[in-house]
């Protein structure tokens, strides 16, 4: 039995470090955002949809300034969290961005809005390996 719990406590303790980890990778690109970084959104929270209902999302960095960040949205969204958030694990490549009404943000904002879960998770791609010639 006081395995068990040991085992079970070891598991507590490495997925509360895991957790932590995540929230530091996640202050550490808010912080320094990045054209191209992909946050998981309420874009209802951004932006108006039909039925003033939540809609789901991802947003890209599109703009940096000192003051602020512009992004662009995805052109599809999802009535929960749990689509975004697959959607910026997954593959992009059918993502089409909506870049005629793109959102300014300012950059002070980015934390608040993080702690609220109006942004819920970001990603840095990696960069595209350059071609051999």
């Amino acid at each position: 039995m006081n395995k068990l719990l040991r085992s079970i406590a070891s598991l507590s303790l490495l997925l509360a470090l895991v957790a932590g980890c995540s929230s530091k990778h996640d202050g550490d690109l808010l912080a320094a955002p990045k054209v191209g970084d992909l946050y998981a959104s309420e874009l209802s929270h951004f932006t108006e949809f039909e039925n003033n209902e939540r809609a789901y999302g991802l947003m890209k960095v599109v703009g940096v300034t000192d003051d602020a960040i512009t992004v662009a949205t995805d052109s599809t969204a999802w009535p929960a969290p749990s689509g975004a958030n697959n959607d910026l694990r997954g593959d992009l490549s059918g993502v089409k961005w909506d870049m005629k009404g793109t959102i300014r943000i300012a950059r002070p904002e980015l934390p608040e809005l993080y702690r609220q879960d109006r942004i819920f998770g970001l990603r840095r791609p990696s960069p595209a390996p350059e071609k051999a010639q």
